[in-house]
């Protein structure tokens, strides 16, 4: 016959192995619970990263739109007035360029504020009336070059966004 500690001794090594068994399960569980947070955190971490990205291109995209729509409107205003002979401009005639050519500041590459602060010191010249072909031909040189700061700057013309380097034969 089996002494009676045999069987006992079993249980308690069974009941054990169940309670290490338990343990390993838990402990594995944990570890996959925290290397699925980590994940989730880095994911969710790269689309904050990509939104805030993608938010910043498109307010600079904006400011840049914005910008050389308010330079279009002054340059037609002063046109129309020193060629056409229009309605007399505003004192403050500049000033909406000048207000988007703040948000320039802040959402472009200083390459493409310096080509917008050009810009815009040009098309204020426009209101000394003496204006010959020359000075237009300046003002779309500096357009040009604006334009041209826009699209190194956000990647249009094949450089990554915010280099400056200027395409081949630029």
């Amino acid at each position: 016959m089996t002494p009676a500690w045999v069987p006992l001794v079993v249980g308690v090594l069974g009941l054990i192995g169940i309670l290490l068994t338990q343990w390993a399960a838990n402990r594995r569980a944990e570890q996959d619970r925290q290397h699925a947070e980590r994940r989730e955190d880095k994911r969710a971490s790269v689309e904050a990263s990509q939104r805030a990205v993608e938010w910043a291109r498109n307010q600079r995209r904006d400011a840049y739109a914005s910008f050389l729509a308010e330079q279009w409107r002054a340059e037609h205003m002063m046109t129309m007035y020193n060629q056409v002979g229009g309605s007399v401009p505003p004192p403050d005639w500049t000033e909406p360029m000048a207000r988007e050519l703040g948000l320039v500041r802040i959402f472009g590459s200083p390459e493409t504020f310096q080509a917008a602060n050009a810009l815009l010191r040009i098309t204020t010249e426009m209101e000394s009336q003496s204006w010959g072909v020359g000075r237009y031909l300046d003002l779309d040189a500096a357009k040009d070059n604006y334009i041209a700061a826009i699209r190194r700057d956000l990647g249009l013309d094949g450089a990554a966004p915010g280099t400056t380097n200027a395409a081949p034969g630029q």
